[in-house]
């Protein structure tokens, strides 16, 4: 193992162990939250201490797999943090924690935490967007709910694209001072070395110099290996100040390759802040920082395809939401004139009840009438009975005639006040009594003419036997003709009873129609009202996607197309 990973082994540690305690501070600020403002204060507690309790369980495994929990367990407050906020106006803005929290977590320099990060927000937005909306969205509606999701997915990806980015840089700088640290604690080694051997090399000169004041004879060979020793000396000098040079010149280097990879990615990074998904790097780097090149000029192309499938998806939800809004509107119309056209028939079935029940109510006055007429005419034919009777006397016993002649001239005139009374009813009655009217006039001549009867009878006793049979056929007759007329009187009173009954069922039956087309049209005008709602939110949803398609066009795809919004350009083509 070498030194950096050493260190970075130790400042991975550290960093997870403050994750963690980051994360157990979210717990009860999220629980604060969510008994303080939220709807579903119990599911926002019980989401932050299960994340919290999965990653610091996770702590005991290893390192890699406790990086990667500490990083749900942060990503996992910032879901509990939207459940917290669940009903409140704030919602929508508590999905900036996502964002920090994934910024927070470069501190573990590892692209795994910051992968599986991104795809727990992805799914967790995808999932819930469907199945809960509420833990996630102010709005129940699908439509926003997945553009939202879109567009915040596709932020999620650029900002994950330029963290992976920053941390391979980081660990790219981080090799490259280790190297140049190695190299220059192998020089300093080599150059300590050959200093303590020039200093040896002093030592046992000085001796040597000592033992040459002792021994003359040998002082010319001593000064001569000292000298030696000191021009090994001087070398070992030379060398070390030839390793820092060298030293400073690699630094020099690295610095300056690092200074050039900085500015294209620096280049790079704004060309993507400004939409342009065609800001690939095409000049090599040094060997050291290649594969940084070719991470990201990877990023990039999946950055682009998944914003060119996004895209696509905002251009399929404008056409359907403008197909949505084309057939609210004609829906709208339809039920419009359906409303008003029910409107008219009620009020139509309304004038046609207030018709039959008049003629309801004519009718039972008629056979109220009519009732009385044969109540009439039956007291009429007792009448003639007892007429028909008083005749048969009379032609019976003619020599009774004389004391019968002022009964006869008593029947006269309450036959005439019968008749009378009859023709009075029969003009209340009509045009039902018309035929009855004729009757009673008949009747009252047949009165009148029985009063003179009785007078000629009266001072023509002896000639009035032949008179009084005639007087006794016409009786019969009489009574005959009140007879059917009775029949008929009576009949034509079950037809007037039948006819007001049946007006009478008639007018119920046309106040449940009423009642029903009134309840009818009530339901219609509220579907109107509905269909209005509805026009309405399918109008507003495509203003929303316009506007989502109109974000996605900023983005430029095609690298031809420089920066002007190439991909829109792109699909208008291929479109036409």
């Amino acid at each position: 193992m070498t030194l950096i990973d050493v260190s970075l082994d130790r400042q991975q540690a550290v960093a997870t162990r403050r994750i963690m305690m980051v994360a157990w501070a979210m717990v009860l600020i999220n629980i604060g939250i969510g008994f303080s403002v939220g709807s579903l204060p119990v599911v926002a507690a019980l989401l932050a201490l299960g994340f919290a309790v999965l990653g610091q369980a996770s702590m005991r495994l290893a390192p890699g797999i406790a990086r990667i929990a500490a990083g749900q367990a942060l990503i996992g407050q910032a879901i509990a943090m939207t459940a917290a906020f669940s009903g409140h106006p704030w919602q929508l803005d508590s999905h900036m924690a996502f964002f920090a929290l994934m910024a927070a977590l470069v501190a573990l320099v590892d692209v795994r935490v910051l992968l599986f990060g991104a795809a727990t927000i992805v799914l967790h937005h995808l999932v819930l967007s469907v199945v809960l909306p509420a833990l996630i969205y102010p709005s129940a509606e699908l439509i926003p709910n997945v553009a939202r999701t879109l567009f915040h997915g596709a932020i999620v990806a650029v900002e994950t694209v330029f963290l992976i980015a920053t941390v391979r840089v980081r660990l790219a700088m981080d090799r490259a001072q280790t190297a140049r640290a190695e190299d220059l604690a192998r020089a300093s080694a080599e150059a300590r070395a050959a200093q303590e051997e020039a200093e040896a090399s002093k030592r046992k000169a000085l001796e040597d110099k000592r033992a040459a004041e002792a021994a003359m004879e040998q002082a010319t060979s001593a000064q001569a290996q000292a000298e030696q020793e000191h021009a090994r000396a001087a070398e070992a000098e030379m060398a070390r100040r030839e390793a820092e040079r060298r030293e400073a010149e690699n630094r020099a280097a690295t610095e300056a390759a690092q200074n050039e990879v900085m500015a294209t990615l620096r280049d790079r990074l704004q060309r993507l802040a400004d939409g342009n998904l065609s800001a690939t790097i095409s000049t090599a780097f040094s060997d050291a920082y290649e594969d940084l090149r070719e991470d990201f000029n990877s990023a990039v192309v999946k950055l682009r395809a998944a914003l060119g499938q996004a895209v696509d998806a905002s251009g399929d939800i404008q056409r359907e939401a403008g197909d949505i809004s084309s057939a609210a509107d004609d829906l709208a119309r339809r039920t419009e004139h359906q409303a008003a056209t029910l409107e008219e028939t009620a009020a139509a079935v309304e004038q046609l009840t207030a018709s039959v029940r008049s003629a309801a109510s004519v009718a039972g006055e008629a056979a109220d009438a009519v009732g009385a007429a044969t109540e009439t005419a039956r007291h009429g034919g007792d009448v003639v009975g007892r007429a028909i009777t008083a005749m048969g006397e009379i032609e019976s016993s003619s020599e009774k005639i004389a004391r019968i002649t002022s009964v006869i001239d008593d029947i006269a005139f309450q036959t005439n006040l019968l008749a009378l009374n009859a023709g009075v009813e029969a003009a209340r009655a009509g045009d039902a009594g018309r035929g009855f009217a004729v009757v009673a006039s008949e009747v009252r001549g047949l009165a009148q003419r029985s009063s003179d009867a009785a007078r000629e009878i009266s001072e023509l006793i002896n000639a009035s036997g032949g008179h009084v049979r005639e007087g006794v056929s016409l009786v019969n007759e009489s009574g005959a003709a009140l007879t059917e007329i009775m029949g008929s009187v009576e009949e034509i009173s079950g037809f007037v009873a039948q006819i007001a009954t049946s007006a009478k069922e008639q007018a119920d039956v046309f106040s449940e129609i009423n009642g029903s087309v009134s309840q009818l049209d009530r339901v219609t005008q509220q579907n109107a009202a509905m269909f209005e709602q509805t026009t309405a939110a399918s109008h507003s949803l495509t203003v929303l996607a316009t506007d989502l398609r109109a974000v996605m066009d900023r983005f430029v795809i095609d690298s031809e197309a420089g920066a002007a919004p190439g991909f829109a350009s792109r699909r208008n083509t291929a479109a036409a």
